[in-house]
């Protein structure tokens, strides 16, 4: 899940992965994934096999008349490593911002945010 993926490095190694038969699946912000086109790894990943993006809109704010935006930053490896935090897959974040990003080999955990993944994935939409 990841709310603005432009780190071209981490898209190959994903595409890689599928490559060898890993299922990849990503959530992506609906908003980020149209304001960043050129740049969004989105549009490069989706074309490959094994590899599953869906687009969320953030939560409805009826006080404002418009909608949020899915701000999540985390990742799910092998059914048992998460990984989340501040960052978002983008250079910036992993070398010029201040981000904090939390790393656990925890089956129980990633199972937790496994059902999240799965329950978000039924309210978004396919890519293509």
């Amino acid at each position: 899940m990841m709310y603005n993926f432009t780190h071209k490095k981490i898209a190959k190694r994903l595409k890689a992965a599928a490559k060898r038969g890993v299922k990849v699946e990503i959530i992506f912000d609906r908003h980020s994934a149209l304001e960043n086109k050129k740049r969004s790894m989105l549009y490069f990943l989706a074309k490959y096999k094994n590899i599953f993006v869906y687009k969320l809109k953030g939560k409805y704010i009826r006080a404002q008349d418009r909608y949020g935006i899915m701000h999540l930053k985390s990742a799910i490896f092998d059914h048992r490593r998460i990984v989340f935090g501040s960052a978002n897959w983008t250079y910036s974040a992993f070398g010029a911002n201040y981000e904090v990003l939390y790393v656990d080999d925890d089956y129980a955990k990633a199972k937790r945010l496994e059902r999240y993944f799965a329950h978000l994935k039924q309210i978004a939409e396919p890519f293509r």
